[in-house]
């Protein structure tokens, strides 16, 4: 009797299709802008783009990486891409690319007008606010080490600076 039923359990769950599972929508996020180059094109604005898509799909591989880049390079930059697809061919990386696009196209306006704003800073009672906006205006000027202590200690009261320093 209960091998027959085992049978008749065996027999019902091989010919029942599976559960239906629920219906999940897939994410999809727009491709960033085309990136030209040109003085009114911000590279910094362009390449976090970038890396809020490759965060959105981390497994896309890296040699898709490059070319999905190159891809959505147009004018002098495109030539640019071109150009370092045939130097490097199949030996470029990911890392090397990223490295060197940086380097050809970060904003060096964008540091300086970063930096500006960084002096036009003041402390209005609220260190919170005074230090997010540094940070803020930091990641686009890129100040480091000592230059970046002086910056800081610049925009702090003497009654803050005591209270760090004891």
């Amino acid at each position: 009797m209960l091998a027959a039923a085992m049978e008749r359990a065996r027999r019902t769950t091989a010919t029942e299709a599976p559960p239906a599972q629920p219906h999940i929508p897939r994410l999809k996020l727009d491709n960033p802008p085309k990136f030209d180059g040109k003085p009114s094109t911000l590279f910094r604005p362009w390449w976090m783009a970038l890396c809020r898509y490759f965060r959105f799909y981390p497994d896309t591989p890296n040699t898709q990486r490059i070319a999905w880049v190159g891809a959505l390079l147009t004018d002098a930059v495109a030539e640019w891409h071109v150009e370092r697809e045939e130097e490097m061919g199949d030996r470029d990386t990911w890392q090397a690319y990223l490295e060197a696009i940086q380097k050809e196209y970060q904003d060096t306006p964008e540091a300086d007008t970063a930096c500006e704003k960084i002096d036009a800073l003041k402390y209005e009672g609220d260190i919170k606010a005074l230090l997010t906006s540094f940070r803020t205006l930091n990641r686009q000027a890129r100040i480091t080490g000592s230059a970046l202590s002086q910056k800081i200690d610049s925009k702090l009261t003497d009654k803050i600076l005591t209270m760090r320093f004891s």
